[in-house]
């Protein structure tokens, strides 16, 4: 596989910003605009932003969320998005059995992307906790594989940086909290800005290797929780019954500066050990 270039991630800001600031970026996010795809291959173009990662067995599936607006998801709230939503949200194309919801926390469906609301001009504050769920798995599961693509605010996308986790259940009972195997940002773009501060498009691919699981896997689910005014612009889920190892993009040498302002970014993979 092509190894992907990516630029560096920038350091978390520690200044709180003004609330001014925040009441700019949500016009921004809730302004008229208002179109049926929501991921972004480029800054203000969407489209399909996400690898294949080509699972393979005898079942397989892919399930992606990509239209996550206002235009196609009506009676799910607006700023701040307290109220709780009417009813888990299903694949737009794909495998329709997985179901994503949000499970607390302040988020609905803005003109562009799910927005994170709140009145917090701290970075790295609460904004919602979400879940993908899972009750028909495919036979023999061994391989997942999340992609989600997040927009941060005040350098920070997911809460205190932690990636989505995994739990899943088998006859023996209930496996929580586990992190990926393999974790990559393999694209990352500015989108705009937020009192100064420059605001990055994030695309993550997470695996996890469940070939060690002596018995059959019932039901999972990804959960991960956002920062308060941070963007869900789309997810993909992928299951595969054959084991993998990393299905991922390669790591690379850090750049050089020339290559970096050819090429746009650096990507990171790391292999998590438990």
């Amino acid at each position: 596989m092509i190894p992907i270039i990516l630029a560096p991630r920038r350091p978390k800001p520690l200044a709180v910003i003004s609330t001014f600031a925040c009441i700019s970026f949500i016009s921004l996010l809730a302004g008229p605009r208002a179109e049926a795809v929501t991921t972004l291959t480029a800054p203000g173009t969407t489209g399909d932003p996400f690898l294949d990662p080509a699972v393979t067995g005898s079942s397989v599936s892919s399930s992606v969320w990509n239209e996550l607006s206002q235009s196609t998801l009506s009676g799910y709230g607006t700023y701040p998005g307290a109220t709780a939503w009417p009813a888990p949200i299903s694949p737009q194309s794909g495998d329709a059995t997985p179901e994503f919801d949000k499970v607390s926390g302040n988020a609905y469906p803005a003109s562009s992307s799910i927005y994170l609301g709140g009145f917090s001009s701290t970075p790295n504050a609460d904004g919602a906790s979400f879940a993908i769920s899972e009750s028909s798995p495919v036979s023999g599961l061994q391989t997942l594989v999340f992609q989600i693509q997040i927009g941060e605010a005040f350098g920070y996308d997911f809460k205190d940086g932690i990636e989505p986790v995994l739990s899943y259940t088998t006859a023996s009972g209930t496996v929580t909290g586990l992190a990926a195997d393999f974790s990559v940002v393999y694209d990352a773009f500015q989108n705009g800005e937020m009192s100064g501060e420059p605001v990055y498009v994030n695309t993550y691919a997470l695996q996890w290797d469940l070939s060690g699981v002596s018995e059959a896997i019932s039901g999972f689910s990804i959960t991960f929780d956002g920062v308060q005014h941070a963007t869900l612009y789309g997810m993909r889920l992928d299951q595969g019954s054959d084991a993998a190892n990393s299905l991922l993009p390669v790591t690379v040498p850090e750049p050089a500066a020339a290559l970096l302002s050819g090429l746009g970014m650096l990507a990171w993979l790391r292999r998590r050990r438990i």
